[in-house]
């Protein structure tokens, strides 16, 4: 098994020769699965995601009414306060989620220093903001190019693939870690998408079992409003529906969040490891 998942490109380069998959994911599974690995994560999002379900439910009507009448500018008018919420409740999210991630890198290099990640990550959250900002930029601007704008954007990712671990791990400024991180693609492309492609995989078939839950839920619902009632009280249906299920749609949504929070540390701990084997 082991030998199966260490790579060795044509080329037989130092990044292929030196990195064991198996190791590497059996290591990072591991990793992600501690409670207290994945716990800032999943209270993070769950929080964030509770408040937008709930204060949905409050505009319910008004959303679906919307949905089924667009263009009635009146109804969009009066719900402009609830997407400006959802907004900055959404910015909140992102900005708390880069300090996470950045104690999460730490940790992944040094799993001793568990409290002291968040005080180095809050260090250095200028310059992961600043490497988010502009490879958000970066994959905004390529993927609206007809066309091959989807491949562009993957590209700009595996070229900034390890810019956040250069700032954490080596103690570099956002330039440095972009700069670090492109120079790491250019010689190593192919082993680098290797190493996205995988740990995609992975964290997606992660996020899908602990989604079948919310799948099913979704199903059942979706049945019940297909055959229990007409096109004229759908909305109606739907916000006593979701009223009803709210207990088990906080449940079955805990049970999601719990799967991106061990899936996105996995993922950063596995590209972590990557990257201290391509450092050098």
């Amino acid at each position: 098994m082991n030998e199966k998942l260490k790579f060795i490109s044509p080329e037989s380069n130092s990044f292929s020769m030196g990195i064991n998959y198996a190791e590497i994911l059996k290591k990072s599974l591991k990793f992600a699965i501690q409670p207290k690995r994945w716990a800032p994560f999943f209270v993070l999002d769950f929080v964030f995601l509770s408040i937008v379900i709930i204060y949905t439910l409050t505009n319910i009507a008004d959303v679906i009414s919307l949905m089924m009448v667009p263009n009635d500018i009146t109804l969009l008018a009066s719900l402009v306060p609830y997407f400006s919420a959802i907004l900055a409740l959404f910015a909140s999210w992102m900005l708390i989620r880069f300090w996470i991630t950045g104690a999460i890198i730490h940790q992944s290099n040094k799993e001793n220093e568990y409290k002291k990640s968040f005080t180095y990550s809050a260090k250095k959250y200028p310059a992961i903001l600043a490497v988010m900002i502009i490879m958000g930029i970066l994959g905004f601007a390529t993927s609206v190019i007809p066309y091959v704008g989807w491949l562009l954007s993957i590209i700009v990712s595996l070229m900034f693939f390890f810019a956040i671990q250069v700032v954490i791990v080596n103690n570099k400024s956002f330039s440095e870690g972009l700069s670090k991180s492109y120079n790491i693609f250019r010689k190593n492309a192919f082993n680098v998408l290797l190493s996205w492609l995988l740990l995609a995989i992975i964290s997606i078939a992660i996020m899908i079992i602990f989604a079948l839950p919310m799948f099913a839920l979704f199903f059942n619902v979706a049945q019940l409003s297909s055959t229990a009632v007409s096109q004229e009280t759908l909305a109606s249906y739907i916000i006593g529906l979701s009223q009803a299920y709210l207990p088990v749609l906080l449940i079955v949504g805990a049970c999601l969040v719990v799967g991106i929070a061990i899936s996105t540390v996995f993922s950063l701990k596995a590209q972590t490891e990557i990257f201290m084997k391509v450092k050098k």
